[in-house]
């Protein structure tokens, strides 16, 4: 009597780990950042998948599911590992990568015009942005007439401050110029020596 034995091999360590949607951080330095992964398996239809989130190899976010999402997360390179539930199936890895604008938002605030006579309105200001996401929008304080241009004139002698937002709606710290008063300029001062003359009718004087 002989007999057989077939070994049927199946390799149901499958899983397949696909980005599905990246949000990058809108401010330089927040954490506004997500990203979402979809997990899929021939063999393991619907999973159930977990998914353990690191970065610099410190675990920051686990979930399970067929996909995870991480919020609120800071820019940076994030590695996903994926484990399909029940095997002993060793994880796959992906690494995603949340952007941001290269440099923080700031605003600068000019004064491009002193006072020029006394009790005059002829200073004027202007304002400019960097960094962050272009173009800008500017928003002057209340001395400068709450102006949303990015130069103000007719201005008084003063101090105008302006909050630069960027295309993404981050906003800039403040910044501040002065418009300085008419600088007076004395007169000359044209003094006399005068002598008399000695006796009247004489020209010695």
């Amino acid at each position: 009597l002989t007999q057989s034995i077939v070994i049927d091999c199946v390799n149901d360590c499958d899983a397949v780990v696909t980005i599905n949607s990246i949000t990058e951080v809108a401010c330089n330095g927040d954490a506004t950042g997500s990203a979402t992964v979809l997990a899929t398996s021939s063999s393991n239809i619907g999973g159930p998948f977990d998914f353990v989130w690191t970065q610099s190899g410190v675990t920051i976010f686990t979930s399970s599911g067929v996909s995870s999402t991480l919020t609120a997360a800071p820019a940076g390179v994030y590695v996903v590992s994926v484990s399909i539930q029940g095997t002993s199936c060793l994880p796959v890895e992906q690494s995603v990568t949340i952007g941001q604008p290269q440099f923080e938002l700031v605003a600068n605030a000019v004064t491009i015009q002193n006072q020029l006579t006394v009790g005059g309105s002829e200073g004027s200001v202007t304002a400019s942005g960097a960094g962050g996401t272009a173009p800008y929008t500017y928003q002057w304080d209340a001395a400068a007439g709450s102006a949303t241009s990015q130069t103000v004139s007719s201005l008084a002698p003063g101090t105008y401050c302006v909050v630069v937002s960027d295309a993404n709606g981050c906003s800039s710290t403040q910044a501040c110029t002065i418009v300085n008063p008419v600088t007076c300029v004395s007169s000359p001062f044209i003094g006399f020596n005068v002598t008399n003359v000695t006796c009247n009718g004489q020209s010695n004087g």
